[in-house]
C-alpha cells in the first residue's frame, strides 16, 4: 500500500477552495490508489459534499515522508 496525505475542502470548483484541511490533523493515509484514498476520506462524517485533493507521499532523504508530484483531484 501506498501513503497519502488527503485534504478537503468545500466550494463550488476545486479553484475556489480558500483553504485546504486534513481530516483530524490526519496527516498520512494508506491505501492502494490516491482514489482510494479520497474515498475513504469521503465517508466521513461531514465530508459527503466534500472536494479532495490528494498526495502521493514517499520517504525523503531524512527519514520523513514528503510530498511527491502533483496532487490528484476528486469529487463524489
Amino acid at each position: 500500500m501506498k501513503k497519502y496525505l488527503v485534504e478537503f475542502g468545500f466550494a463550488d470548483s476545486f479553484v475556489s477552495v480558500d483553504e485546504w484541511q486534513t481530516i483530524n490533523g490526519l496527516d498520512e493515509m494508506e491505501a492502494e490508489s490516491a482514489e482510494e484514498a479520497a474515498k475513504e476520506a469521503a465517508c466521513t462524517d461531514g465530508l459527503e459534499s466534500a472536494l479532495f485533493r490528494v498526495y502521493e507521499l514517499v520517504p525523503d532523504e531524512f527519514g520523513g515522508i514528503e510530498k511527491s508530484g502533483e496532487p490528484e483531484y476528486f469529487e463524489f
